[in-house]
C-alpha cells in the first residue's frame, strides 16, 4: 500500500538552467521527483510566456528547442519526438532516484490534438521499462481548459 508520511519531507534540490533529459545529479541520490511535462501540443509555453522569459534573460529561440514535445511538422513527428523525450527524462528520473522512492508526474492528454493516443498511458509504459512501478493513479478534471482537455492524471512511480 502506498503511504506517505508527511512529517519527514526533507531537503529540497531545485535544479535551474538544467535539463530534463540529462539530470546533473549522481545516481541513486534522490528520495522524490514530482513534475508536470509539458502538455506536447496543448500550450506552447515558450510562446505563451514569451515577454516575461525575455525580460528575465532567457533566449526564447533556444529554450524552445530544449523544450519536450512542440518539436516536428506533423502530428505524427510531434508525438514521436515527445515520447522520445519522455523515454529520456523517465530514464534519468529512473537513474537519480533511490531505491524505493517515487516519482510524480502530472499529465493531461489532449486527445483532439495527439488523434486519439493517450499520454498518460505511453508514460506508464516507459516507467514500467525503466524498473519503476505505478503505485497510484489519480484522475482530476481539469476545469480551466475543457475546450482542449478535461483531465489530467496524478501518476506515482516507485523505483524497483
Amino acid at each position: 500500500m502506498f503511504q506517505m508520511d508527511n512529517k519527514k519531507l526533507g531537503n529540497v534540490t531545485i535544479l535551474q538552467n538544467s535539463n530534463a533529459l540529462t539530470i546533473e545529479l549522481q545516481d541513486n541520490s534522490m528520495d522524490g521527483i514530482i513534475t508536470s511535462p509539458p502538455y506536447s501540443f496543448a500550450i506552447d509555453y515558450v510562446e505563451n510566456d514569451k515577454d516575461q522569459l525575455e525580460y528575465l534573460g532567457y533566449n526564447t529561440i533556444e529554450l524552445k528547442k530544449n523544450l519536450i514535445g512542440l518539436k516536428g511538422r506533423t502530428k505524427s513527428e510531434k508525438l514521436e519526438n515527445y515520447f522520445s523525450d519522455m523515454d529520456k527524462f523517465i530514464a534519468e528520473a529512473s537513474r537519480v532516484l533511490k531505491q524505493n522512492k517515487f516519482l510524480v508526474i502530472i499529465i493531461g492528454s489532449n486527445t483532439n490534438q495527439t488523434g486519439g493516443i493517450r499520454l498518460e498511458q505511453n508514460v506508464i509504459n516507459s516507467a514500467k521499462n525503466n524498473k519503476m512501478n505505478l503505485v497510484k493513479s489519480i484522475l482530476k478534471p481539469i476545469k480551466g481548459m475543457r475546450n482542449t482537455m478535461k483531465e489530467e492524471y496524478i501518476l506515482i512511480f516507485e523505483k524497483e
